[in-house]
């Protein structure tokens, strides 16, 4: 099933997207804050860095719109055993990249230039770390910002985000240091707080 995650995501994407009259197109970047994860025999930090993103949104004429993102991170998830917290468990082997492909139902108020929007959705989050083994979870993610329109199809976007990734317990990532291989038992889930701005170019929809 979650192999099948993102297929669904574009499927549901392309049957709401038909009856767009305004099509959106977003280029951003921004800072993700740090987590600290725990797990049943380690705990671990998410460590604050930038990212990346790209969104295309289709928007009806209330403001209602249905918005497919992309999001990465490149970043380090240093681990410590519970037993020993001044020893790293993935020394020299922690760089981990966090992708997120969701499904946003979006709204925007339209007041003029300085259009105000939230958002909420859900998807799939990709955590590839080459110390353990590659995870596809379910995600969802929020978010409020405000779309400052330069004119009718530039537009400038700031927003506050959480993102959410959600981790069974009982899963395990397994780690190498120095060439073993250890267990580590998750139990946690990870909690991405961040700002973000960019670039929105909106066109009316051919159809």
């Amino acid at each position: 099933m979650k192999k099948k995650l993102p297929i669904l995501i574009l499927a549901c994407f392309t049957v709401c997207f038909g009856s767009a009259q305004t099509i959106s197109l977003t280029g951003y970047g921004g800072y993700t804050f740090q987590d600290r994860l725990n797990y049943g025999n380690a705990y671990g930090y998410l460590n604050e860095s930038g990212h990346w993103g790209v969104s295309i949104e289709g928007i009806n004429g209330r403001g209602d719109g249905v918005e497919l993102l992309y999001q990465q991170q490149l970043t380090h998830v240093p681990v410590y055993y519970l037993t020993l917290p001044n020893t790293q468990v993935n020394s020299g082997n922690d760089k981990t990249v966090i992708s997120y492909l969701m499904l946003n139902a979006m709204h925007h108020f339209m007041m003029g230039p300085v259009e105000p929007y939230g958002g909420i959705g859900i998807g799939a989050g990709f955590i590839n770390n080459k110390s353990y083994s590659n995870e596809t979870r379910f995600a969802w993610d929020a978010k409020l910002g405000l779309n400052f329109k330069i004119s009718p199809v530039i537009g400038i976007k700031v927003q506050a985000q959480l993102f959410s990734i959600i981790q069974a317990a009982g899963g395990s990532f397994y780690v190498n240091q120095d060439g073993s291989v250890t267990s580590v038992t998750s139990y946690s889930s990870i909690y991405q707080f961040g700002f973000s701005g960019g670039l929105c170019f909106s066109f009316a929809n051919a159809e």
